[in-house]
């Protein structure tokens, strides 16, 4: 969040999943002095703006803080402080909500995946059982013969023929090999 002249920016709301990383930048809108010192600030579990509640984190010159990976006790608000020597020109506050990584909610995830690749393990045991079934078996088996059932066969019967027809004319047409002259 970008901030103006007032000495104390509103807070920022950061959202974050636990074990991924977060950069938290200290920006303001206006040009900051050279020579300038950067206090950050935690407050652990707490979303204020209420000095009292920070412990230092450090201080230095940099202007943003890398935090990886991210686990639950980092969630609370940041502030970065910016000094000109003795003097505060800015602070931004940053709250950091970290999601926590949910291992029952993984397991059951995990459970779910393994009963569909099981699933699909059967479905193709009972495909290979279908396919090596006689079509005398098939054919005694309640409700086989439906109505899609029964205009299938009939489909594939025909391409079966069609496909018989064709060969044996291609097959006439190059050996008689009639030559016109």
């Amino acid at each position: 969040m970008d901030c103006g002249y007032p000495l104390d920016c509103g807070l920022q709301d950061i959202f974050v999943q636990e074990n991924s990383r977060i950069l938290v930048q200290c920006t303001f809108k206006f040009t900051l002095p050279t020579d300038i010192s950067v206090v950050w600030k935690f407050a652990k579990n707490l979303r204020t703006q209420d000095l009292s509640y920070f412990t230092d984190l450090f201080s230095g010159e940099d202007l943003f803080i890398l935090i990886k990976p991210t686990k639950p006790y980092h969630q609370g608000t940041y502030s970065c402080q910016i000094e000109d020597g003795p003097d505060i020109v800015a602070r931004n506050y940053f709250y950091v909500n970290v999601t926590a990584f949910s291992t029952a909610a993984n397991m059951k995830l995990q459970e779910l995946f393994y009963n569909v690749t099981d699933a699909d393990e059967d479905v193709a045991l009972l495909s290979q059982q279908t396919f090596s079934a006689s079509l005398h078996e098939l054919l005694q088996q309640p409700n086989f013969l439906r109505r899609t059932s029964v205009i299938l066969i009939i489909m594939a019967i025909a391409l079966f023929t069609m496909l018989i027809t064709l060969m044996i004319g291609v097959a006439y047409i190059f050996s008689t090999d009639i030559e016109e002259d």
